[in-house]
């Protein structure tokens, strides 16, 4: 990422802690969930923003091939294909 891209990665970082916590989400939550963005963004060196459903498909196939600790099921269902962690 340019400067402007990890500028604007950093800002919405701190926005989805922010939204986590009005949520009343419990700090083990925060931190997954934050854990599993940093993770994404920095392989994929992309802001959230503009990761792509392929972006996130080639990720957690990746992850999968390495028999990495995180796991992964997309919501039945959906035309978007959003996907879930799950620990």
């Amino acid at each position: 990422m340019n400067k402007a891209q990890q500028h604007r990665s950093d800002y919405l970082y701190e926005q989805h802690l922010t939204h986590l916590t009005l949520q009343g989400k419990r700090p083990a939550t925060i931190d997954a969930y934050s854990r599993a963005l940093r993770r994404i963004t920095h392989q994929l060196d992309k802001s959230p923003d503009t990761l792509t459903t392929d972006d996130l498909k080639r990720y957690f196939t990746q992850l999968n091939i390495n028999n990495d600790q995180v796991t992964f099921r997309p919501k039945p269902n959906d035309e978007n294909t959003h996907v879930a962690l799950t620990e």
